[in-house]
């Protein structure tokens, strides 16, 4: 591990479904006011699933490869980003980066330095959890329902620091000394510049659409799948007995999913000699299946558009594709639109992060990117450049694919 003591670590927070929901005191933390409901935005990860899977698609196609430094960098620099993270590896880190901030909008990475003033630890910090100070002096975590945890913004330059301290514009740590420092993520928001715009808030109608259609599916298979109706009687009355009956069987017997086939025989009591009829008058018209899915379709869509994920990764399939093509088509625009500029913030992040604190000037983060479709596209295309003859020997073949050689050309 590093050399040099570590500012001590909270214990990390309940997952996302347990958090609390009361709001921060904002003005007795001087925070800036979030512009949506960020707990409620949260929640949609844990009850929508098109949110949980579009959030989901995008960080996997980010992390998925994993990462690599490459150029000169000192010992401690790699120490950093390959032990740094105690809680998990620097991979499932980001990837907790990578949903944060398409839920949320933002995304929190703490930093600790150690006796030399290095960064040597990191955590992922949850983004529900953390507020900005209004004053941009840094960040502010509600660690309980009524304790907050101050944290200095990311500041790589040691002269700076070293500034901000001896003016007592840092914030002090509980345990002793400086608290820790924060580097935020973004997603583009021109209406702020505390908190990213979240594609989530944009979906919001649709989500809670959604959520209704379901909730009304639910309520419709308990109740007994069918239409209210009134009974009439004409020609007579039912019986005591039989009203009694009648009521315990549609409130209890006839409800749920698994009961609605019940079948219960009245008893009518005429008047005089007449003829006593029985006619079942439907309270509203019978539902209309096609248009509730079209609708519900409808949602699921612009939840997905809303995260700019390509509806093929969503399960969703279009009338009027063009197959493999515009899949390639889809996969290469949610590449270069929408993983690349997320990936790239947290690159630069950490490439300031190698220069200006560990003096590495010619290192570089990057995350790794391997797309197999990408290869065959390549090797499609030299092939026709090429007029069709070779381009690669089989050992240079096999050594691109990671095999050991077998001889040939």
């Amino acid at each position: 591990m590093h050399h040099g003591a570590i500012v001590a670590k909270r214990v990390e927070s309940a997952p996302r479904s347990q958090q609390k929901t009361d709001t921060f005191a904002y003005d007795r933390m001087e925070c800036a006011v979030p512009p949506f409901p960020m707990e409620a935005v949260a929640r949609a990860y844990v009850e929508d699933p098109d949110v949980y899977l579009c959030c989901n698609a995008i960080a996997a196609k980010a992390c998925g490869a994993g990462w690599e430094i490459s150029g000169s960098a000192p010992a401690e620099a790699l120490a950093f980003f390959e032990d740094g993270s105690p809680d998990r590896p620097l991979i499932e880190t980001l990837r907790l980066v990578f949903l944060d901030l398409n839920l949320l909008g933002s995304a929190y990475l703490e930093i600790a330095r150690d006796a030399q003033d290095r960064p040597a630890a990191m955590w992922w910090v949850p983004a529900c959890e953390v507020r900005a100070r209004r004053n941009g002096d840094g960040y502010c975590q509600r660690t309980e329902t009524d304790r907050y945890t101050l944290f200095n913004p990311y500041t790589p330059d040691r002269s700076r620091r070293q500034e901000l301290r001896r003016t007592g514009a840092c914030h002090a740590s509980r345990e002793g000394g400086w608290a820790n420092e924060i580097i935020a993520f973004r997603l583009p928001n021109p209406a702020g510049k505390w908190y990213g715009l979240p594609p989530a808030l944009l979906a919001a109608q649709d989500i809670l659409a959604d959520a209704c259609v379901k909730a009304s599916n639910i309520s419709f298979f308990q109740n007994g799948m069918m239409p209210d109706y009134v009974l009439s009687v004409k020609g007579g009355s039912l019986s005591d007995g039989t009203l009694e009956e009648l009521r315990a069987f549609l409130n209890e017997t006839h409800r749920g999913a698994d009961r609605h086939h019940g079948m219960i025989v009245l008893e009518a009591l005429p008047a005089g000699d007449q003829t006593v009829g029985l006619e079942l008058i439907p309270m509203q018209p019978a539902m209309k299946d096609m248009p509730f899915l079209a609708y519900r379709k409808f949602a699921i869509e612009n939840k997905v558009r809303a995260f700019r994920v390509p509806l093929s990764k969503a399960g969703i399939n279009q009338a009027g594709r063009l197959g493999e093509a515009s899949g390639r088509e889809e996969t290469e625009t949610f590449k270069s639109e929408v993983v690349e500029p997320q990936q790239t913030m947290v690159e630069h992040a950490f490439r300031r992060v190698l220069r200006s604190d560990f003096g590495a000037t010619d290192a570089e983060f990057r995350f790794k990117d391997l797309d197999l479709r990408d290869t065959t596209r390549l090797a499609e295309t030299a092939s026709l450049l090429t007029g069709g003859s070779a381009v690669l020997t089989v050992d240079e073949a096999r050594a691109t694919l990671g095999y050991g050689p077998k001889g040939g050309s």
